[in-house]
């Protein structure tokens, strides 16, 4: 399906315009609430300042979106067959604006009451739970894909936090004889190469999420996005975009719940999770694993921080975090299951 195709069917369609303009929006939220993260390690050891930050990482989740969703989808494909709005005709397209609602209002709850989220759980959370309520049960929902959302998990927290343990020990063995100050220079300058590789990557990883998401509403238009080999241009570069600005809206708030609140770092350690992390979530946007890439970030740290000492990590803080993290799921599918079900009436 071509751009001028789509707005067309848009046009004839309110409420298909409606989920167009809501799907624009849950990705911006996106770019402010979680793709600032990608760089909080660089800024809190202070290896980057606040401006250089924003223009790397905002140019960084541009490009993530667009160039490797060009080269391997798989991640959006992954959600995209994970839930089905197309089975019950029109009522589909006021499954699809309840999902989008809901996610956004967690999100606005959320960044209103500083709570530590994650927007890609909201968006598994969301999406299921409208996917249910559309269809009466766990029908709506493929069990393939939920059990790729479990495999991220284990990759973001599991495998993040021994992987950052791992190479920070490397990395540490290997400069242990050199210069502090030497060392020190080489670090700062690699944590504007790793911030720029975690800032991509989050673009690659969170961006086709919510592609996805365009996949889901051309389904409900008639076109099979399935059957094209690559995504639409035209797709890519409206979510790169929205990734972009809401990036530079959310860059203020870097620092958030990640870096000093759960453990101090130096620059090699910031290195160390940054590569950490860029690593984790690699292999999961290779394989089409949907992870949460503010989790991985976090739990890198973790990783990096308790090599020093298992006093270093603010335990209690990540005891909060994962809390709130895993609570998303139960209370964002409900709440857009309870919406679907609301919608569903008119």
């Amino acid at each position: 399906m071509n751009f001028f195709n789509f707005f067309n069917e848009l046009i004839k369609n309110p409420i298909l315009l409606i989920a167009a303009i809501l799907i624009i929006f849950t990705i911006i939220m996106n770019g402010a609430i979680d793709a600032p993260n990608a760089i909080a390690t660089s800024v809190s050891t202070r290896a980057l300042y606040i401006n250089n930050a924003f223009y790397i990482s905002t140019i960084g989740n541009f490009l993530g979106v667009l160039v490797v969703s060009l080269i391997n989808a798989r991640v959006a494909h992954t959600i995209f067959n994970m839930v089905d709005f197309t089975s019950k005709g029109f009522l589909g397209n006021r499954a699809l604006v309840a999902a989008l609602l809901g996610i956004i209002l967690w999100g606005i709850i959320t960044w209103k009451f500083n709570i530590p989220t994650s927007s890609s759980h909201s968006l598994v959370a969301g999406l299921c739970g409208a996917s249910i309520a559309l269809n009466g049960g766990m029908k709506g929902i493929n069990t393939f894909g939920i059990l790729m959302v479990f495999y991220g998990i284990i990759i973001s927290i599991v495998v993040a936090y021994f992987l950052g343990s791992f190479i920070v020990k490397i990395i540490k063995n290997i400069f242990k004889k050199r210069d502090r100050r030497d060392s020190k220079r080489f670090f700062d300058r690699g944590q504007i190469v790793s911030a720029t590789l975690m800032s991509f990557i989050h673009g690659a990883q969170d961006g086709q999420k919510f592609i996805a998401i365009f996949m889901i509403l051309t389904t409900l238009m008639g076109h099979n996005p399935e059957n094209e080999k690559i995504l639409p241009l035209w797709i890519l570069i409206i979510s790169a975009i929205a990734m972009g600005i809401g990036t530079s809206i959310g860059i203020k708030r870097v620092i958030k719940s990640i870096g000093m609140d759960v453990v101090s770092l130096e620059t090699y350690e910031g290195f160390s999770a940054d590569i950490t992390s860029f690593i984790s979530i690699l292999i999961a946007t290779i394989l089409g694993i949907p992870l949460s890439t503010t989790q991985t970030s976090t739990t890198s740290i973790m990783g990096v921080g308790a090599t020093k000492r298992k006093s270093n990590v603010n335990w209690a803080y990540a005891k909060y975090l994962s809390v709130t993290w895993f609570l998303t799921f139960p209370i964002c599918g409900l709440l857009c299951y309870l919406l679907t079900k609301l919608f569903m009436l008119f």
